[in-house]
């Protein structure tokens, strides 16, 4: 008896307590801390009681049901938001446009907060970043910096390249480059058995027409054995008709020579008697040349002897003048002298004004800012962006370009252009600089494209 009671009590005691588990107090507090953490977007811990006990054994009840609709409701929606802070807009898009179809679809009470209008502002701001435009209306580069202070007709850049990943540029230039490299190997590899066959089709001709010029150089040579003998025939007979005209001419040669002879003799015969006579012209013409110096130097001395006499008569005058040229000198030294002390004065009066100016801190111009190719304003700081040029997927130069920008919208412009086939060069405003003055002036960058 004492056994059956024991074993009664403690069944009784199981049956309460499993009762009490499944039903409604630890349901109720269960479904309540579910509540609390959605309403907390505490979404982990609200997923963490859904799928324990006792929500777990219960999924086809209602309102496990819409706490579970809830739970993928807010994943979404805190996907959107996350997905809008990367600025990834069209992710943002699909994952707002798939929490808005909960709503759709379900249409029921569940979504009694502002959870619509969430979903579809996050679609508005990401439509706004397409477009470059932040939540406030405003133009927008990176999602990290403030919106940039609103300019007046900036100057707009042009397109230069399609934008693209640094890295991704630079291994797909440089695989396009090894590419292009390797393409005439791969197009000799491709038709290397077709240029084979042609090349044995032709050494296979050429033997052939080898045979048949071999063929026509024999016969060639029989009839040049046959014309050479005929040749020597004839120089024979020549060269005794030449010897016979070759003494001819050297006996007319000889009766020249003779004639020549006495021609010579002639001539320096004439000769002599010219250069006789030119040598007595000589002696007459350096008789009278020393008469002439003779009557030269006389006058010489007389004019010598008159500017002698004109010289005494000058220094005499200039001895009665002396007294005057003192009394000018004085007067002309004391003018200088007040001059001097004038202009002293004046550029003192000038040094100090220059002075003052170069301590006058110059003064602070501000630019009318500057923007992309589509209008959008670059923020204070350094932008950078990176543009590829060529074929899509096989770019043939990477450009990098660096917008600075100071708080008055004075910007400058840096270009790096690299490119496989030719050097790396750096400009600063359309200038070439060196690769060391471009990263040290726009190495610090704050914002990119």
């Amino acid at each position: 008896m004492k056994h059956f009671l024991l074993f009664f009590f403690l069944f009784s005691f199981c049956s309460f307590s499993f009762h009490s588990y499944g039903q409604t107090p630890d349901f109720n507090a269960s479904i309540t801390l579910v509540e609390q953490a959605l309403k907390d977007k505490d979404l982990t811990k609200a997923k963490n009681i859904l799928s324990a006990e006792p929500l777990q054994s219960n999924q086809e009840k209602k309102k496990v049901q819409e706490l579970s609709i809830k739970l993928s409701f807010l994943e979404k929606l805190l996907e959107g938001n996350e997905l809008l802070n990367k600025k990834l807009w069209d992710d943002a898009i699909i994952a707002a446009e798939y929490g808005l179809n909960f709503i759709i679809k379900r249409n029921n009470k569940i979504f009694t907060g502002t959870e619509k209008q969430d979903l579809e502002k996050i679609i508005t701001d990401a439509n706004n970043g397409k477009k470059g435009i932040n939540t406030s209306g405003n133009p927008i580069l990176n999602s990290s910096t403030s919106a940039s202070t609103t300019v007046q007709n900036p100057f707009k850049l042009d397109d230069i390249g399609d934008p693209i990943d640094y890295k991704t540029g630079i291994s797909q230039m440089n695989k396009a480059y090894e590419d292009e490299k390797k393409a005439p190997l791969k197009e000799f590899e491709a038709k290397k058995d077709t240029m084979n066959q042609e090349a044995d089709r032709r050494i296979k001709k050429i033997g052939e027409e080898v045979i048949i010029n071999l063929k026509t150089i024999d016969s060639a040579q029989v009839k040049m054995g046959n014309e050479k003998e005929r040749v020597i025939q004839s120089i024979d007979s020549n060269r005794r008709e030449f010897q016979l005209e070759r003494d001819k001419v050297i006996e007319s040669k000889n009766n020249q020579t003779n004639e020549m002879a006495v021609y010579v003799q002639r001539s320096l015969e004439k000769t002599d008697s010219s250069v006789n006579l030119i040598n007595e012209t000589n002696e007459d013409r350096v008789k009278k040349i020393n008469q002439n110096i003779d009557t030269l130097q006389k006058e010489r001395s007389f004019v010598k002897s008159e500017m002698n006499k004109e010289s005494e008569k000058r220094i005499e005058t200039i001895s009665k003048n002396q007294k005057s040229d003192d009394s000018l000198r004085y007067v002309v030294r004391t003018s200088l002298n007040e001059m001097t002390d004038e202009n002293a004065k004046y550029v003192a009066e000038n040094t100090k004004k220059m002075d003052e100016y170069r301590q006058t801190p110059p003064p602070v111009t501000k630019g009318s800012g500057i923007a992309n190719s589509k209008g959008v304003t670059y923020p204070v700081g350094i932008t950078q962006g990176v543009f590829s040029k060529g074929e899509k997927g096989k770019p043939q130069v990477l450009i990098t370009r660096r917008v600075k920008v100071d708080e008055n919208n004075n910007y400058d412009i840096y270009i790096k252009q690299e490119s496989p086939k030719s050097i790396t060069t750096f400009t600063k405003n359309g200038s070439i600089v060196t690769e060391y003055q471009w990263n040290v002036e726009s190495g610090n960058v704050t914002n990119f494209e």
